[in-house]
């Protein structure tokens, strides 16, 4: 490959993940050879080599390629000094097996919240995030629970920033919640983001970062007493990442 085709393979790959930023569908080699005019097999090449940087994941029920969380660790590099995903993947694993319910890490990335990796419960009826898509803080238990352990002036700021004057009730509302969220430790939402959906997060504290794991599930498999003990095996699994995290034991 010359230097001339190599820039502009350069090129495609930054103009593949601002197309992926919108498509949140994702995408296949023969789409991205027609999106931008190159062969299938140089296509094939690109998705290859970034998804051995982490910057595109396969998506099992889709069949397509979606953005991944190496582009987290572009927009976010201090956070991931160390590998927090493959730190926390034994422990999201157990989480799904013991709750049957997909399992998510996420953390912060330009004011937003962003799903770095997951574990997907393996039963019919599942939720599954979407790898790399960017959502609000002040929606769903995984971007609040980050949310309310944030500075009090950043989060005026980002409420200020995001929310528009029609939202006043909605602002007033988080503003409300947010002091309890942060001193209970975790946050439970109903069908905020998914009608249907219940989300449980508790928030994970990595170095000077905040991040979250939470947990996904249909609202009929959830009671009370699940509620509860999801937020106790999710609180036990956040202090020992953090833990070991801090004590760089990344094993």
């Amino acid at each position: 490959m010359s230097k001339a085709e190599g820039l502009k393979m350069v090129e495609i790959a930054m103009d593949l993940m601002f197309h992926l930023t919108t498509n949140t569908n994702g995408i296949g080699p023969r789409e991205i050879s027609r999106t931008f005019d190159i062969s299938t097999t140089a296509a094939q090449r690109l998705v290859t080599s970034l998804v051995k940087k982490n910057c595109l994941i396969f998506d099992p029920v889709s069949q397509k390629y979606k953005l991944g969380y190496g582009l987290v660790r572009l927009v976010q590099g201090s956070i991931v000094k160390f590998d927090l995903v493959k730190l926390a993947q034994p422990f999201m694993e157990k989480l799904r097996d013991s709750t049957g319910e997909t399992i998510c890490l996420n953390t912060m990335a330009d004011q937003k919240r962003v799903t770095i990796s997951q574990e997907v419960s393996t039963q019919e009826l599942r939720w599954i995030a979407q790898i790399g898509h960017v959502y609000p803080l002040y929606i769903g238990a995984s971007g609040k629970v980050i949310l309310a352990n944030l500075p009090e002036d950043e989060v005026q700021q980002i409420l200020d920033n995001q929310l528009n004057e029609e939202e006043l009730e909605l602002k007033k509302k988080l503003l409300t919640e947010l002091p309890a969220i942060k001193a209970n430790g975790y946050c439970v939402s109903f069908g905020e983001r998914i009608p249907g959906g219940v989300g449980i997060a508790v928030p994970l504290s990595i170095d000077d970062h905040l991040a979250s794991l939470s947990v996904y599930a249909p609202s009929h498999r959830v009671t009370e007493e699940t509620v509860e003990e999801y937020i106790k095996q999710l609180k036990d699994a956040a202090t020992v990442i953090a833990n070991r995290f801090e004590n760089r034991v990344f094993i």
